[in-house]
């Protein structure tokens, strides 16, 4: 078992943007930009389907709110 905290989309989204601005600064050379663009590429799938999820969750409610009118 892991240690670490559960990834959020919270969490996720803080750390993508940190990652971004260190490749926009160009703070990272190049032995450090590939496990660097490696972990904002899982952290981009991560954030797609929690966004997926969501997506869903709004639908079904939007559905049950639909019914709950007729």
């Amino acid at each position: 078992m892991s240690n670490e905290p559960a990834l959020t989309f919270a969490k996720a989204y803080a750390e993508l943007q940190t990652i971004t601005q260190e490749f926009e600064a160009g703070e990272l050379d190049l032995e450090k930009s590939i496990p660097r663009f490696k972990r904002a590429t899982e952290l981009v799938n991560f954030l797609k389907k929690e966004l997926v999820k969501m997506e869903s969750q709004i639908e079904e409610i939007n559905l049950d709110n639909q019914e709950g009118l007729s």
